[in-house]
């Protein structure tokens, strides 16, 4: 078990190593004549990290389901509330499951609708009305310029 100095120490180590990714040890920002390239270089860098930790931590979670450190929710799920899972020496887990979403099935909707004998144009017009358009996802990808 760790002091909660040891852990403060791992925690920062963990940050500073973080922080200089993409800035020292052969990783730093080429040279460059644009004044806006250190932005759009600290957005590559933390696209690319995050896409790296993205995949890492899938993996361990599936690693972690397979040792028995997590339990499979997909499978297995909890009620909801804050569940004790693991306590090893240096890591503990908690698992809170907030209340589920709900989800509205526009399709069932509209059957029963007109099962209830709504009419048809009844039913369209007000799908129309309530119906908002919503901006499409962006998504912005960030590649390295290679010259040749």
């Amino acid at each position: 078990m760790l002091t909660s100095t040891d852990a403060s120490k791992l925690m920062n180590a963990l940050n500073v190593a973080f922080n200089k990714l993409g800035y020292t040890n052969g990783h730093n920002m080429p040279q460059t004549t644009k004044n806006t390239d250190a932005i759009a270089w600290e957005l590559f860098i933390a696209q690319h990290i995050a896409r790296i930790a993205e995949a890492r931590k899938d993996e361990a979670h599936k690693e972690a389901v397979k040792a028995g450190v997590l339990f499979d929710h997909k499978s297995n799920p909890k009620d909801m509330g804050t569940h004790s899972i693991y306590t090893g020496d240096i890591v503990s887990y908690i698992c809170k499951v907030n209340s589920p979403p709900s989800r509205l099935d526009t399709k069932m909707l509209r059957s029963e609708l007109l099962k209830a004998g709504v009419s048809q144009e009844v039913v369209n017009k007000c799908y129309a009305r309530s119906t908002k358009e919503l901006a499409g996802a962006h998504s912005f990808v960030g590649t390295l310029v290679v010259n040749g």
